[in-house]
């Protein structure tokens, strides 16, 4: 008799046997030892050894292992056949529960498209069928196993469990448990995507629907915001910025934004330009923290640290909004064929907004009689910055109509109007006597539901970034007049001059300037587009052999 028929026979004497199979023992051990036969005993066995698993508790170790043995072996279905029988060791036991989903977890890795989707049915089969144990087990490669299996455990995370939390976890305490606990001791040693992928998982679970603030209490202990801040730590940057990132979504629900408003004001912005001064790079993390700084300057702030905002913000963005040139110096400029300086939108938009935010709070900072000296000198940058965003807008409108909105370079003038239109809306407002804090904007790289600015949309732009007038809309179509944003339907005036200055400068709404002041062509804008977007993950990766342990400080 060979193997396979000597299979059947012991399989038919247990199916017989039905409830009294454990009487039969050696039958059973025969079924064991197909792991070892040939190809057609190892089929038969990955599927006869979970059907008696539960009727021999004493072999149930060393059967756990056969099946293992063929998980492992040289033929994919073989290896299918035994993965997909894992689970089913679990239904009527859950004593070797864990270490199936940690062994599962192992198997990810595979290069194999079919035989990974058949490992994460079998783990989300586990985690349904006991979600705590298989959480440990998953978590057991997470914080032991090597690099791979930690990668595609957390991928496996992001893209499964992550949608399992509201069937799985809600309805019980026990897993719910286990896993905010299992995250908490990962999170000593994690990448900035894990980080990301954690905090996911932990802001979908019911116990955390109300606990925001103890979420972004968690976020900063990982920032580190106690620690200072040196010049050169570009890392500690970078830490700040993917954690800011994940805490603003909390922000937004009623959290405390303080701990990283502080941070901000008294750690980043006093040292910032000699760390962000190392090109390109670099310069997209300098925006990526004022974009933050903006952001966050929205959301619940304490008075106290609100009023110890405004010089810092204040003294950074005059550092952003040049005076106008005199016009002697602006005629040697000329005579020696150098162009006017150019003024980066993008940074002036974040400290403007970020200053009409905290300066609405306490507008005695530029109306006080000692503020004087400081208003009049705000006021002659506002109406510099203000007359060349005019110009660029005007530009830029000129550009999109001549664009398809497809390519890249469409979609970077959509944000430079974006960005423009912004400066010139809260310009319009600061440049009020006094000055004041009425009009609201989205930022310019916030998502909107609104269709980008181009001229066929026009009267939507003009919605969203001034206040109309119904009845001057009204008389504007009954004379053909298109109603354009920032008052560019209206006819130039003079431009005024400072006697005593010979400084030039728009009285809003004025004149715009002319045309040759700036190119929005090529790389001569004067704004930065971020193309990595706002999720800023950390850079490396963590090598393999890593020490775990009590290093809290995180791998690159």
């Amino acid at each position: 008799m060979d193997g396979v028929e000597h299979l059947y026979k012991s399989f038919g004497v247990l199916a017989d046997a039905k409830d009294k199979a454990s009487e039969f023992p050696l039958e059973y051990q025969n079924i064991l030892d197909s792991s070892k036969g040939s190809s057609g005993e190892k089929r038969l066995g990955a599927t006869f050894i979970p059907r008696f698993f539960k009727y021999f508790p004493d072999y149930q170790l060393n059967a756990l292992n056969c099946l293992l043995d063929l998980c492992e072996d040289e033929d994919s279905t073989i290896r299918r056949l035994a993965i997909k029988a894992l689970p089913s060791l679990c239904y009527d036991t859950k004593d070797h529960l864990t270490k199936i989903a940690d062994v599962l977890t192992q198997l990810l890795p595979t290069g194999n498209a079919l035989e990974l989707s058949i490992v994460r049915n079998a783990l989300k089969e586990v985690i349904e069928l006991d979600a705590k144990g298989a959480i440990i087990g998953i978590f057991s490669q997470i914080n032991a196993g090597d690099d791979d299996s930690r990668e595609h455990a957390v991928n496996f995370l992001k893209e499964k469990v992550l949608e399992m939390i509201p069937k799985v976890f809600d309805s019980n305490p026990d897993a719910t448990e286990a896993l905010t606990d299992e995250i908490q001791k990962a999170m000593p040693d994690v990448t900035g995507d894990e980080f990301q992928v954690f905090i996911s998982l932990l802001s979908k679970l019911k116990t955390f629907e109300t606990e925001h603030d103890q979420l972004v209490d968690l976020i900063a202990e990982q920032a580190e915001l106690d620690n200072e801040l040196h010049p050169g730590d570009v890392e500690a940057l970078e830490k700040f910025i993917t954690c800011s990132r994940s805490a603003i979504p909390f922000f937004q629900k009623g959290a405390s934004a303080e701990s990283f408003f502080v941070f901000m004001i008294e750690k980043i912005l006093p040292v910032i330009e000699d760390i962000c001064n190392g090109g390109d790079e670099s310069s997209e993390m300098k925006l990526d923290l004022y974009k933050i700084l903006a952001e966050i300057s929205t959301h619940k702030i304490s008075e106290e640290a609100l009023r110890m905002s405004v010089e810092p913000i204040f003294t950074k963005l005059l550092h952003f909004m040049p005076l106008p040139v005199v016009k002697e110096e602006k005629a040697a400029e000329e005579s020696e064929d150098s162009s006017e300086s150019q003024i980066e939108f993008s940074y002036v938009e974040c400290l403007m907004y970020s200053f009409h935010q905290v300066a609405r709070k306490y507008p005695e900072f530029l109306t006080a009689a000692e503020a004087a000296d400081k208003l009049r000198d705000f006021k002659l940058r506002l109406q510099h910055v203000g007359q060349r965003c005019q110009t660029y807008i005007k530009q830029i409108k000129m550009a999109l109509n001549e664009k398809s909105g497809k390519d890249e370079e469409y979609k970077v003038k959509v944000i430079a109007l974006r960005t423009t239109s912004n400066i010139h809306t809260l310009v319009k407002d600061l440049f009020h006597s006094p000055p004041s804090y009425n009009n609201h904007v989205n930022l310019s790289w916030s998502s909107t539901k609104s269709k980008s600015p181009t001229i066929s949309n026009q009267k939507q732009v003009d919605k969203t970034n001034v206040n109309t007038d119904p009845v001057l809309d009204e008389k504007r179509k009954r004379a053909g007049i298109t109603p354009i944003t920032f008052d560019a339907s209206s006819p130039p005036k003079k431009v005024a001059t400072d006697k005593k200055t010979q400084m030039e400068y728009y009285l809003p709404p004025g004149k715009r300037g002319d045309a040759s002041n700036g190119s929005v062509e090529g790389k001569s804008m004067p704004y930065r587009y971020n193309r990595g977007g706002n999720n800023r993950g950390f850079r490396g990766r963590r090598g393999r052999g890593r020490s775990r342990g009590n290093n809290r400080g995180w791998r690159w």
